[in-house]
């Protein structure tokens, strides 16, 4: 697998500089053709006010929304214009579907899927649960980008989460193209000790043998959580390693289209500061 196709979804005009600080150098390194996607979301209608909610203020959540379209598509043709990559624009209304809905439908014909950290401020994309979404139902890796952006490339130093689960072999296979280029890969498990016992455990040293077979420059680790959460174990690792990537699976089910995300995999997605590619 390689990733010559990239899609990116960027939600705000505040966002376009931050994620494609991180996308740009990612598609000239792969040599990727990088799709830019705006969905444009349905008014909001907040349940306890629908009935006095007027037309004129949904007409003008939807004008409002026309217009952040319109400067998103603006800084993402500025941002790009020049670069030695192909790059292509997509503005999609989301015709009253659920912004994930219509970006799970896009999806497909990439390879990787960026999108931004959910914010802190309660925002729509908050309120969708954007990120977990995608991941859980795209059935493509996506990258997350930190809300505060990166400095430099994306992986250079790379943390693999293993636990010899399902999603985290999936995430594992499909980070090669990174994992590639990498100078260096650690492949950590959290209390392996603990593991050892498991019928279904692959070690992080057995994964790590079959990494150096492709050529990849893995080494395994092995870390004690110390009684903390395994999310924020993994952030405490990847700092002191000096991680600027982290891969893992994701974790959870579907029930009535709403998720319930492992403990580790949310905390994750809230409070990593570096990128995290995830696969379910």
């Amino acid at each position: 697998m390689t990733f010559k196709t990239m899609l990116i979804h960027i939600a705000s005009p505040e966002r376009v500089t931050s994620l494609l600080d991180a996308a740009i150098p990612l598609a000239r390194k792969h040599d990727a053709h990088l799709i830019g996607l705006h969905v444009i979301p349905q008014p909001h209608v907040y349940v306890a006010a629908a009935a006095e909610m007027s037309a004129a203020v949904l007409n003008a959540q939807a004008d409002y929304y026309g217009e952040q379209a319109e400067l998103i598509g603006q800084a993402f043709e500025a941002r790009t214009k020049g670069e030695d990559l192909v790059c292509e624009w997509r503005q999609v209304d989301s015709s009253g579907y659920p912004v994930a809905d219509v970006i799970n439908a896009q999806v497909a014909s990439a390879d990787l899927i960026i999108l931004g950290q959910t914010l802190l401020d309660g925002d729509w994309e908050s309120r969708s649960d954007l990120p977990s979404r995608v991941i859980m139902e795209g059935g493509r890796p996506v990258l997350v980008v930190p809300r505060d952006g990166v400095s430099g490339d994306i992986g250079k130093f790379v943390t693999i989460a293993w636990n010899g689960s399902r999603e985290a072999a999936r995430a594992t296979a499909d980070a090669q193209p990174i994992l590639l280029q990498a100078s260096e890969v650690k492949v950590l498990s959290l209390d392996q000790e603990q593991l050892m016992g498991r019928t279904n455990f692959t070690p992080s040293d057995a994964i790590t043998v079959n990494l150096v077979r492709h050529g990849i420059r893995a080494e395994a680790a092995h870390y004690p959580s110390d009684g903390a959460g395994a999310g924020e174990a993994l952030l405490s690792y990847a700092a002191e390693f000096g991680s600027d990537l982290l891969v893992m699976g994701c974790y959870g089910h579907t029930r009535f289209r709403e998720f319930i995300f492992g403990g580790a995999s949310r905390h994750i997605l809230q409070h990593a500061t570096i990128p995290v590619l995830m696969s379910h």
